[in-house]
């Protein structure tokens, strides 16, 4: 039958073989969040030069198991572009190498001048009395 979705039931008991796909490898993955003002070609650019400067340096060439890898637009924020940055690193160092990418991300955008957004809000403030000449006034 189309679309119907078959489930399985394995009582713990039952279970024999467990697979760990973790113990040979971790990801660390990072959406950057860019201003819908930056040029997305020339930010992936960017990002992908500091990871192959990431991949050249000790310690960090030490626990890389593949290039940084670029996804591409992830979402449309309310605010920013996101933009989502993967790198397959050996196990319980995606954490590390997920910080110093951020912190080598903050660092050449602000050299590049590539804005990390922040929320913008437009207040409206209307007052009563003018409300009310407003009303007057038609």
């Amino acid at each position: 039958m189309s679309g119907m979705l078959n489930r399985v039931t394995t009582p713990n008991g039952e279970i024999k073989i467990v697979s760990n796909l973790s113990k040979e490898w971790a990801r660390s993955v990072l959406d950057v969040s860019i201003s819908y003002r930056e040029e997305v070609d020339q930010v992936i650019e960017v990002l992908k030069q500091i990871g192959k400067e990431l991949a050249a340096e000790e310690p960090w060439k030490s626990v890389l198991l593949e290039p940084l890898q670029i996804f591409g637009v992830e979402r449309f924020g309310e605010s920013e572009l996101v933009i989502r940055v993967v790198v397959k690193t050996v196990p319980l160092k995606q954490w590390e190498v997920g910080r110093e990418l951020r912190r080598r991300i903050k660092i050449r955008f602000d050299e590049k001048g590539v804005q990390i957004p922040f929320p913008h809000r437009v207040l409206i403030w209307e007052d009563k009395k003018d409300q009310c000449k407003m009303q007057n006034a038609k």
